[in-house]
């Protein structure tokens, strides 16, 4: 009986480790907008509301984020479409991401503080603008250490205020 369970379990995990794939992504890294998470519907400025923006992604050969903590050239690049004159094209660092089992091919999900990353110029903008709300969208692709390009997004609106 004891043998029986035993090739019985050595049969099981022989089957299930043959059955799973190891993931393929493409060298080029995806990006896909999950959420904007922020505690009210509308982010206020000088209340130093915390919130992110939160992105998942993928890369075949495991080349998005930092080499080591000099490294800086893989990044979310974003742009605020609603005046692109004054905010120009953004770019944020992407942390050093740890592989997971023997495979180049990563996913997850990168969080970018609201505070620290997107709205760093926004008060001086609603004092020349003489406003106290707007409402922005951001696009937004990711660079890996290659050069390679992701293909871009367009966030859903978000409504700051002063």
């Amino acid at each position: 009986m004891k043998i029986k369970n035993i090739i019985l379990a050595v049969i099981s995990i022989t089957t299930f480790v043959a059955c799973y794939k190891t993931p393929e992504y493409p060298i080029e890294p995806t990006v896909q907008f999950v959420s904007f998470d922020k505690p009210n519907d509308v982010y206020t400025l000088d209340a130093g509301e915390g919130g992110n923006l939160v992105l998942s992604f993928t890369d075949g050969d495991g080349d998005l984020g930092k080499l080591n903590n000099e490294d800086s050239s893989s990044t979310v690049v974003y742009r605020n479409l609603r005046d692109t004159a004054f905010f120009g094209v953004r770019e944020y660092v992407i942390p050093v991401i740890p592989k997971k089992g023997t495979t180049d091919a990563i996913s997850g999900k990168i969080e970018i503080k609201l505070n620290d990353a997107l709205f760093n110029s926004y008060a001086t903008y609603f004092i020349l603008k003489g406003i106290s709300v707007d409402t922005f969208t951001y696009q937004i692709y990711l660079k890996d250490r290659a050069g390679h390009s992701s293909n871009v997004i367009t966030t859903p609106s978000i409504v700051v205020k002063i």
